[in-house]
């Protein structure tokens, strides 16, 4: 995609670029012309013969990264951390280790790297069973390790800016999808047995979810980066702000598909999951100057005919 910014010519580090969010905005960046560097624990996917482009490999669980020669960057963006939703009995210390204190390590890293922003990718989970739509100033309620840890991030990106003016602001997305993602994520699960014309699990469908094209997602970041250093600090939901039922958006692959057997209910869910989670993105509308424009049936066709084409 090719967003017009004024960040054009940037120099950006990128910590996880080689996910689905981070390999998105490596992309759109090198389209407008940055240097970027990524930092992740695998290296980034993307094969880039490109001299603007640098990638490190790093685990921030383990500690500070030392390979960051570069002392200045006009933009820092992270989006590390994997998405893991078990108790904390099964996986819980490692995976608020993976978001928290590698968040903390990051930190350390950068210390002595003079930088504009510092933007941080949040979770709509930290909401937990909050009434909807979500709003930024609702307290979080966090039910999982993984939604505390992303709680307990935002928490300290703010207490640095209120202790030593650190320029960050948390962008919360809600459900992002196109192009790329991994096939066990709700949409290209739902697209490629459709296409197949298998019967699939899927849940009742009642849930009301928000689901906002990558590319949407993507140009909320260069506002966010672009914007007034009088929003550092803050928070924005990022979504469609259009709630729509799971059972809609299957009913709509299987159209465009022309196919595919859903078997309703017969998934279950967890007990915990909030089932209306979508957006209130009045905040990101008048702050951030920012809007979706991608409507959902035209961002499953994008992507329904990627997956058609590999």
């Amino acid at each position: 995609m090719v967003v017009e910014s004024n960040i054009s010519n940037s120099k950006v580090i990128i910590f996880g670029g080689s996910g689905f969010i981070g390999s998105g905005l490596v992309k759109a960046l090198l389209n407008a012309n940055c240097e970027v560097t990524s930092v992740s624990k695998s290296t980034a996917k993307e094969d880039i013969s490109n001299n603007l482009f640098k990638s490190i490999k790093h685990n921030f669980d383990t500690g500070p990264c030392d390979q960051i020669k570069d002392r200045s960057y006009d933009f820092i963006i992270n989006c590390s951390g994997y998405i893991d939703h078990s108790d904390f009995t099964l996986n819980g210390r490692n995976i608020i280790n993976n978001h928290f204190l590698g968040l903390m390590h990051i930190v350390e890293t950068i210390k002595d790297i003079k930088f504009k922003k510092f933007l941080h990718i949040g979770s709509s989970d930290e909401y937990g069973q909050n009434i909807e739509p979500q709003v930024e100033y609702q307290r979080e309620n966090p039910f999982t390790p993984y939604s505390f840890a992303k709680t307990a991030s935002t928490h300290f990106l703010q207490m640095l800016h209120r202790n030593i003016e650190f320029p960050s602001i948390v962008v919360r997305p809600f459900l992002v999808y196109g192009p790329e993602q991994k096939n066990n994520r709700f949409i290209p699960y739902v697209i490629e047995n459709c296409l197949k014309n298998n019967d699939f699990q899927v849940s009742a469908g009642n849930q009301m979810k928000d689901f906002l094209y990558i590319d949407d997602f993507i140009e909320a970041v260069f506002c966010s980066l672009e914007s007034d250093n009088s929003l550092n600090g803050s928070i924005f939901n990022i979504g469609s702000g259009n709630p729509v039922s799971i059972m809609s958006v299957v009913g709509v692959i299987q159209r465009i598909c022309n196919g595919g057997i859903p078997v309703f209910g017969s998934k279950l869910i967890p007990k915990k999951e909030n089932q209306n989670l979508y957006a209130d993105i009045n905040l990101a509308k008048s702050s951030l100057n920012w809007a979706p424009k991608i409507n959902l049936e035209e961002g499953l066709l994008k992507v329904i005919h990627h997956i058609k084409n590999l």
